[in-house]
């Protein structure tokens, strides 16, 4: 594909070229009740979609308020339906008021897929994401474009 800029006057867009653009967000869902996290990893919030093994996705997770003791620490992942992980993550810290935004780049196997945000706490003694309809929770996919 032609880099965008490296277009010149009669160059013809072909479809290829098309097809090989970011195609923006494919799914998001929110939750709007608070999760309280324990040991051992629980599902937070899932999202299903179809997904396409030659395209690179873009995996985010926001929640604007978390919080826990000084000492608390909390354990993300990004998993799918096929026990894939995708990404881990790590938030230590966490005080009242606390923003995560996580991240991470992936591909994943065509076909339709569920994926799964994870946490669990793994220090101190309380760690919990708040939400509720006017601040939930969010987790939305986003195709940028082939891998």
């Amino acid at each position: 594909m032609t880099a965008p800029g490296d277009f010149t006057a009669g160059d013809v867009l072909q479809a290829s070229d098309m097809n090989a653009l970011p195609a923006g967000i494919v799914v998001a869902g929110s939750r709007t009740t608070s999760f309280t996290a324990t040991a051992g990893y629980q599902t937070v919030l899932s999202v299903s979609f179809t997904a396409d093994s030659t395209r690179l996705y873009r995996l985010n997770f926001v929640v604007s308020n978390a919080m826990g003791t000084p000492s608390s620490r909390m354990q993300m992942q990004f998993i799918d339906d096929l026990s894939s992980i995708k990404g881990r993550g790590y938030q230590g810290g966490l005080t009242y008021g606390t923003i995560i935004n996580y991240a991470t780049l992936t591909t994943f196997t065509t076909g339709s897929r569920t994926l799964n945000l994870q946490a669990y706490r793994d220090g101190g003694t309380i760690a919990d994401f708040y939400a509720d309809t006017t601040s939930p929770m969010r987790l939305w996919v986003e195709d940028l474009g082939l891998a």
